[in-house]
């Protein structure tokens, strides 16, 4: 099975679990090597603290143990996103709604292109962005790449929703 393959199937198995701990799980990564890394990626209104990751450090350790689909030895690591994290699934681009970003997107006509602005969530197959000049409807499968900007104190999810 591929790492990616078993990252999809370990962000299935622990999500709901996850979530019972008062975090959002954005992701998981797996590295795979002598001693495989399984990265659960959180997140949480106001940010992540040390507390929510030992919570859920306990919470998928229980669910890895009960779980066959892991072969060999492994760490796990619970981390927070980051400041400037780089979006893995399509999930993320509503959780980060209202957080500024950077968007690599080739649009039909225009050609590859960078676009900064604050992220306003995604409406059917499209990506929502306010740039300075423009509101943009970019469709996913254009997206290339993207990121948060690091853009200091953090709103809250239930803000970021208003």
């Amino acid at each position: 099975m591929s790492a990616s393959q078993l990252g999809e199937d370990l962000y299935r198995l622990a999500r709901e679990g996850v979530e019972e701990e008062g975090v959002t799980l954005l992701d998981v990564e797996v590295a795979p090597g002598r001693r495989t890394v399984i990265r659960f990626v959180i997140d949480a209104d106001g940010g992540v603290t040390i507390d929510d990751c030992v919570r859920v450090t306990q919470k998928v350790s229980g669910l890895l143990e009960e779980w066959n689909g892991i072969s060999g030895s492994y760490t796990v690591e619970v981390t927070s996103p980051g400041l400037e994290r780089t979006f893995r699934r399509r999930e993320e681009y509503d959780h980060f709604r209202g957080r500024e970003v950077r968007v690599h997107a080739e649009l039909e006509g225009t050609g590859p292109r960078e676009y900064r602005g604050i992220l306003e969530g995604t409406e059917g197959d499209f990506v929502l962005l306010e740039t300075p000049e423009e509101k943009l409807r970019i469709p996913i499968e254009s997206v290339r790449k993207a990121r948060l900007l690091f853009q200091g104190p953090r709103k809250s999810n239930s803000e970021r929703k208003k």
